[in-house]
């Protein structure tokens, strides 16, 4: 469930870590419903009641726990997901709204960007091995997910690679052994750090906490281990009061890490803003140049792309992270997510129990990126260990390439385009329903197969005897040809281009189709209308010209007929773009009763596939 409801005598307790979200109480019951936040002691604070057939919204934190009293069952919960509450009769139900704004160019996914790396994938080597002992206290579930035992089988553990931790120092705790430290704001080799900010101490922790096997003989007990617990930490305080930073105590973080040979360098400072400072970026081109790797949290904004900091990682020079919820296994709610642009980012988890100020343990529901971010640095000083030539470039790619991406799964096989490749026998072993276009591959030519559409508009596909639904698949692929049928996304936006600028012109040109196919893959579509655009209207062409060309082909309006000033007026007016109007006239009703897209439903598109 993507939010864990608890029993209402469950020990749970607010933290200071998480990040704002929401959540709504649903009442179905026939009583009162009683919410109340538990506070920092444990102590419910009542926050009102919800009538029978109302509901109310609360704003909250991810790291708040709340106790709901029902007329039947009563329980507890931590919001890490915004969504809606529902309280039947027979207990709670949690309603998330369904994302579908994912979308892939290529294997990058807009939410995931790479995904979450895999630690045997990465070091190239075998991940048979013996998986940690898990329990619900500590990281081990993470670790096994990130196949880290596979690197400790084989002796990599980060011996020698050095990796500083630039935040707010790294309070005591028999978790962690300190290599170095230094406070930039002070210029001491002492870190300063104090029992009431621990964000340092946690932020090391999945990088570098020592694995006790010990522990795991008798009771759970909590516990976290690090990726690398043989790395050298260098605790570098970069921050004021409170935990705050800047622009120039983050380049002399950085520096002072470089002096003292540190390989990694993690950075979980975050901001929300579209500006990076040029400090910043001169920072991460000497480290980048200094053969050290830079990892950003990745933001806690809710943001569709990155934010802030974070934003370096698009010149290829550091890497940044989004916040995995590996409770539910979707990004946290809170989390900045991937966005259009290509860049180093991936995913990893933030639960867990971390260490507190008194040689003791905490539960943390959502550490936000900043205690996801780690779990990349621990991976990178393996990297650093077995590779230890290689250049920052190097460890971004093995630690990208080596990613998969939770909404189609860690077995996904993808082609040289982004598509995801199905075998036929495999067909009834994977779910279709997501952002990744699913390409059904199928022996023998297309006269051997039949299709029918059944009375519940589901796709059958008839070969050698045998049946086999294919709802959701968007395209097949035999020896002779290939039939696309995703109408709703890129099929449908090829016919709509071509239509738009050539009419029915190559409809039937199965190479044509491919070309649009492939560019719509791995492109992002308004690209694809700057491709077709090159090709049909010459280099030359201009804005004008493309709406007019629409115009004409989709409503036969002439170039004087003057709507084109009308279209453009009203553009101008609302401040849509170019594509914007283009793309609303392309996908227009009449658009697509020109084309027939309806019809097309059923009997797919044909085209020749091109890859690269």
């Amino acid at each position: 469930m993507p939010i864990q409801f608890l029993p209402d005598d469950e020990d749970v307790r607010s933290t200071n870590t998480g990040s704002q979200t929401a959540f709504t109480i649903e009442n179905n019951t026939e009583g009162l419903i009683g919410v109340f936040w538990i506070d920092h002691s444990g102590s419910y604070k009542p926050y009102g009641y919800v009538s029978p057939g109302g509901e109310h919204s609360f704003n909250t934190n991810t790291g708040h726990p709340w106790f709901i009293e029902t007329v039947n069952d009563d329980f507890k919960f931590f919001p890490t997901q915004k969504g809606v509450i529902e309280v039947n009769n027979k207990g709670p139900v949690f309603v998330t709204e369904n994302d579908s704004s994912e979308q892939f160019f290529g294997t990058w996914s807009t939410l995931w960007g790479h995904g979450v790396p895999d630690v045997a994938k990465a070091l190239d080597i075998d991940d048979a091995h013996t998986p940690l002992i898990e329990t619900q206290m500590n990281n081990h579930a993470i670790l096994n997910m990130l196949n880290v035992p596979a690197a400790w089988a084989q002796g990599l553990r980060g011996d020698g690679v050095k990796v500083a931790v630039l935040d707010s120092g790294i309070y005591t705790h028999e978790e962690l052994e300190v290599f170095h430290e230094y406070d930039v704001t002070t210029r001491k080799n002492d870190s300063g750090a104090t029992a009431e900010y621990l964000h340092g101490l946690r932020v090391a922790s999945p990088i570098a906490a020592r694995y006790d096997e010990h522990k795991y003989n008798g009771s759970p007990v909590p516990d976290i281990s690090g990726v690398a617990p043989n790395a050298q930490i260098i605790d570098v305080r970069i921050t004021q009061q409170g935990g705050g930073s800047n622009a120039e105590n983050i380049k002399q973080g950085i520096d002072h890490a470089l002096q003292q040979g540190a390989k990694v360098i993690q950075i979980s400072q975050i901001n929300n803003g579209n500006f990076v400072s040029p400090i910043i970026m001169e920072s991460v081109k000497k480290a980048f140049d200094s053969g050290a790797l830079v990892v950003w949290a990745g933001g806690n904004f809710g943001s569709p792309n990155p934010t802030g900091l974070a934003l370096s990682s698009l010149t290829g020079m550091s890497i940044s992270v989004g916040n995995y919820n590996f409770d539910n296994r979707q990004p946290f709610g809170s989390s900045n997510l991937a966005g259009v642009v290509k860049s180093p980012y991936v995913f990893a988890p933030s639960n867990g129990y971390y260490p507190d100020g008194n040689e003791g343990y905490e539960r943390v529901v959502d550490g936000g990126t900043s205690y996801a971010s780690p779990y990349v640095s621990g991976i990178a000083a393996l990297l650093f260990q077995k590779y230890p030539d290689a250049t920052v470039s190097d460890i971004i790619d093995l630690i990208v390439e080596s990613s998969w991406i939770p909404s189609v799964g860690r077995g996904a096989v993808f082609n040289s385009n982004g598509n995801r490749i199905v075998n036929l026998d495999l067909l009834d072993q994977v779910t279709l329903d997501t952002a990744a276009t699913d390409v059904i591959l199928v022996d023998g030519q297309i006269a051997q197969h039949s299709f029918t559409v059944d009375s519940a508009d589901k796709r059958i596909l008839t070969f050698d005897n045998q049946q086999f639904d294919f709802t959701g698949a968007d395209r097949i692929k035999f020896d002779d040809r290939a039939l696309a049928f995703d109408m709703e996304g890129k099929a449908g936006d090829a016919l709509e281009i071509m239509f738009a600028l050539t009419q029915r012109l190559y409809f039937d040109d199965p190479n044509i189709v491919g070309i649009l196919l492939n560019k719509l893959d791995t492109l992002h579509r308004d690209e694809v209308v700057e491709f077709a655009a090159l090709n049909v209207l010459g280099p030359n062409w201009d804005a004008r010209q493309l709406i007019a060309t629409t115009a004409q082909n989709i409503y036969g309006l002439g170039p004087d007929s003057g709507i084109v000033d009308v279209l453009l007026a009203v553009q101008n007016t609302s401040g849509a773009s170019d594509m914007d109007l283009f793309w609303d006239l392309a996908e227009s009703e009449q658009n697509h009763v020109n084309i027939g897209l309806v019809g097309m439903q059923a009997d797919g598109l044909e085209y020749n596939p091109v890859y690269g």
